[in-house]
Parts: structure tokens; sequence; C-alpha cells
């Protein structure tokens, strides 16, 4: 099966850091920013475990954008039209020249 595009840019990328900026997340690895605009659920109880581990998988299924890291943490994000409060749900910008946007 052919990646999407997040797949081969994430995966096996290291974070490098990981904040709550008011009401959204932003994970870096490097200089590839991801930033989570709409509700994030998992089983994280600090950001900061997030720190180190690198991305085993992502999945997308129907409105729901998983990530799995190396220490078994998932996110998920809900991708819906109700979970929006933005323009946005997610942004992955990398310093190659491109972006990707969730809407």
């Amino acid at each position: 099966m052919k990646k999407t595009l997040a797949e081969e840019v994430l995966l096996e990328l290291q974070v490098t850091s990981a904040t709550r900026v008011h009401d959204y997340w932003q994970i870096c690895f490097g200089d590839t920013v991801l930033s989570i605009y709409n509700p994030v659920q998992g089983d994280v109880a600090n950001v900061d475990d997030l720190l180190d581990q690198y991305v085993v998988s992502i999945t997308q299924i129907a409105s729901r954008f998983g990530i799995l890291f190396s220490n078994k943490i998932q996110l998920e994000i809900d991708l819906s039209d109700d979970a929006h409060s933005g323009p946005e749900a997610m942004h992955l910008y990398s310093p190659d020249s491109f972006s990707i946007v969730w809407q």
C-alpha cells in the first residue's frame, strides 16, 4: 500500500520538543513541525513523555488521525467537522518547502 505524504515525512522522525501552546499542541522533529489544533486524545500524561521518541506508525481512518510513538504512546486527533475550532485541524511544516494542512 502506498504511503501518504504525512507518513513519508513523519515515520521514523524523532521528537525534539513537544509543547502545549495555549489551546493547541506543537510537536517538533528538528526543523519539521506538526501543529495540532483539534482535540487530541491519548495516553500521554505529559507532553514531555514524547521527547526523544520516534514515530512508529501513522493511521488515518475516517475522521481520526493516529500517531504511534516508540514508547507506545498513541495520539488520536479528531478530524471531524464538529471538532474544528479554527480554519484547520492540523498543519505539518517541513523546511523542504512544503506543508500539509488538514481542514
